[in-house]
């Protein structure tokens, strides 16, 4: 249900929309345009954009302090990384929007980066995003700056590890790949995902 009725309500949807379409770094034709779009997304970016109660607005702005106003950046990005992913180019239209969707996700995360910074809650998950991103665009050198980043903002966040080893695994590094897991077995030595992967590269 659409919560944004009454003119307070409106002013916030029209301040909402004027931001995002005078954003330098968003480019309309891929971002989400309507609810179904954020069906996969977190429900923070349903809530972000309307779609959802007030009380839901509240809760969303007391759990993400510091930047839930910027929130949709980060949605952007999830929903222009989400077509990354299906994109195998097969000619040049379609080797251009698959660059076009990279440069928008990349866009929007440097906006998270300046706008929300680093003690905002999930910018280590949004710096994994970003490396996932650089990888695919086949960008390792600075995926690893961007995992290397993830790790430091929260020592124990296991995907970040695991994200790192596989780039140095893309890389004919088996070395680094297993150091890396060992790394973040040292902060989170119950995670089975990092024991599973380097049982698997230890073989």
């Amino acid at each position: 249900m659409i919560w944004f009725v009454g003119q307070k309500s409106v002013l916030r949807w029209l301040l909402l929309m004027l931001a995002i379409t005078t954003s330098n770094v968003v480019v309309a034709h891929s971002t989400p345009k309507d609810k179904q779009s954020y069906v996969n997304l977190p429900g923070y970016c349903v809530v972000k954009m309307g779609f959802g109660t007030k009380s839901q607005w509240d809760m969303w702005s007391e759990r993400l302090p510091g930047g839930f106003n910027h929130i949709h950046h980060y949605c952007f990005a999830m929903h222009q990384y989400s077509h990354i992913q299906r994109i195998f180019p097969r000619n040049k239209k379609e080797d251009l929007a698959k660059r076009s969707y990279i440069k928008d996700a990349l866009n929007n995360i440097a906006y998270m980066e300046t706008h929300a910074g680093d003690k905002f809650i999930l910018m280590p998950e949004i710096m994994v995003l970003k490396g996932r991103v650089l990888m695919a665009a086949d960008r390792k050198a600075a995926a690893i700056v961007a995992y290397r980043h993830a790790m430091r903002l929260k020592p124990d966040y296991t995907k970040a590890y695991t994200a790192l080893s596989d780039v140095y695994k893309k890389m004919a590094n088996i070395e680094m790949a297993k150091q890396t897991l060992e790394e973040g077995l040292k902060r989170s030595p119950n995670s089975k995902a990092l024991k599973r992967r380097l049982k698997k590269l230890s073989r």
